[in-house]
This record gives C-alpha cells, sequence and structure tokens, in this order.
C-alpha cells in the first residue's frame, strides 16, 4: 500500500507542473537522486541515541523559455527516507 501511495504522490508531482502541460514554452529537468544522513540527539530523561537515515529524493525544476524577464521558474520534489536508530526509532519517512 505504502509503495502504491508513493508512486501516486510521484505521479502526481510530474503530472502537475506547466513544463509537463504541453507546449514549447518550457523546459525541464527530472532527477533521482539518492540520499543518506545521521543525527544524533539526547533525551531529556535518557541516553544519547543515534539515528541513520537512507533513502532518495525525486523532482523536476521547470522554467519558461523564450520570454524577456520576469521568467517563471518552479520546483517539485519527493523525498523518502527509512530511519533506523540505536532507540525505539525506525520507520519510513516520506516529505
Amino acid at each position: 500500500m505504502k509503495r502504491w501511495i508513493g508512486l501516486g504522490c510521484l505521479t502526481w508531482m510530474f503530472a502537475s507542473t506547466p513544463a509537463l502541460a504541453g507546449g514549447s514554452k518550457w523546459r525541464n529537468h527530472a532527477y533521482v537522486l539518492p540520499s543518506a544522513g545521521g543525527n544524533v540527539f539526547t533525551p531529556e530523561n535518557g541516553d544519547p541515541v543515534t539515528v541513520v537515515t537512507v533513502g532518495g529524493r525525486a523532482g523536476i525544476q521547470y522554467w519558461e523559455k523564450g520570454r524577456q524577464y520576469p521568467k517563471l521558474r518552479g520546483h517539485a520534489r519527493l523525498a523518502g527516507d527509512y530511519v533506523m536508530s540505536s532507540g525505539d526509532v525506525s520507520g519510513y519517512e516520506a516529505r
């Protein structure tokens, strides 16, 4: 189910951008990038917790072409991570 929700969000994001609405007035650049990160925090009443995230980013940048200033630009993106920790925290995160 989570996979279908993510795929639906990604499809909506790409389909709703002006660059894909048709016409030659827009240019775009789509991308998919891996990502990783980490964090260490200390809860008020506890030991330090280390959190590691592994995931990816996808998006599309679009801009208007063939027009003098002001040119319109946009950036739609989607991010997803799997969160692992040394404590009780783990699971998926989507933005």
